[in-house]
């Protein structure tokens, strides 16, 4: 019993005859169908295509000499005998032309008889643009060569591994200047964050801007030393006239008028100042 031929299967591509003509189409049918009715057409079906999205249709192809097509709707399959019949078949007629005597030079006869004057000079250009090219090419390779020997001289053959040295000593010099600014600023911050402490008081309780019309010259802890110097004087002066007169209680009423007066007066003069 012979063997089944074996298939290459190819997603979204599928083989095409050499003619672009199908050797007949099917529908409704599965991968593996398509395979035995392909296989029982014997060699004249080279292989098939079939859609991709499962509805069975497609078309069978005796040979595979269009190449493949590039088409996403369809998937292919190719016979693996074809290669090889294919590739037997080129090698034979490759033999064949070689032994023929003057084979070759009646291929290129026809092929020059052919040619057109306008596909000659096209071609003629080609290969002297080629030749140019391959020139140039050569000329550059050259010049290359003699840059990169010029900058073993000059700088060593190993230079780039000094100058990747230099930039990154000199990338770390940079960051320690870096960290070592951050850190002054960062000092002279908290300077002025206690500087802003120590005159965080007087800048809370006077109003901004200061007003040209009244003298601001008492604060908190001066007025308490001057109120309570002022209470022992007046203790004091209370004491000594009291003491002096002869007549205490009248001397101790007066003196008690007295200092009232004196520091509603006191008191009246410093609220218009102040």
């Amino acid at each position: 019993m012979a063997e089944s031929p074996t298939y290459t299967f190819s997603k979204g591509s599928y083989p095409q005859s050499g003619n672009g003509q199908n050797l007949s189409c099917f529908s409704n049918l599965s991968d593996e169908d398509a395979q035995n009715q392909c296989n029982n057409l014997g060699d004249t079906c080279a292989g098939f295509s079939i859609s991709a999205d499962g509805s069975g249709g497609g078309c069978f192809k005796s040979d595979i000499n269009g190449g493949m097509v590039n088409d996403s709707s369809y998937n292919g399959y190719t016979k693996s005998s074809t290669f090889t019949t294919n590739q037997n078949d080129r090698d034979l007629k490759a033999s064949v032309c070689k032994s023929t005597p003057n084979g070759l030079n009646s291929l290129n006869s026809e092929i020059d008889n052919c040619t057109s004057t306008i596909e000659l000079k096209r071609n003629t250009n080609f290969v002297d643009n080629t030749v140019r090219l391959e020139q140039d090419i050569n000329t550059l390779s050259a010049t290359t060569m003699d840059f990169l020997v010029m900058g073993d001289t000059m700088i060593g053959q190993f230079g780039h591994n000094d100058i990747a040295k230099q930039v990154n000593d000199r990338n770390n010099e940079l960051k320690s200047k870096k960290t070592n600014l951050i850190k002054e600023i960062e000092n002279s911050e908290a300077i002025v964050e206690r500087s802003n402490r120590d005159f965080s008081d007087v800048k809370d309780t006077v109003s901004e801007p200061q007003s040209k019309q009244f003298l601001h010259f008492i604060e908190d802890y001066t007025l308490a030393i001057l109120v309570m110097a002022y209470l022992f004087m007046i203790i004091a002066v209370i004491y000594v006239y009291t003491s002096t007169s002869e007549n205490k209680l009248i001397a101790f009423g007066k003196s008690i008028v007295g200092s009232v007066l004196l520091t509603i007066f006191l008191f009246m003069m410093l609220f218009f100042l102040s």
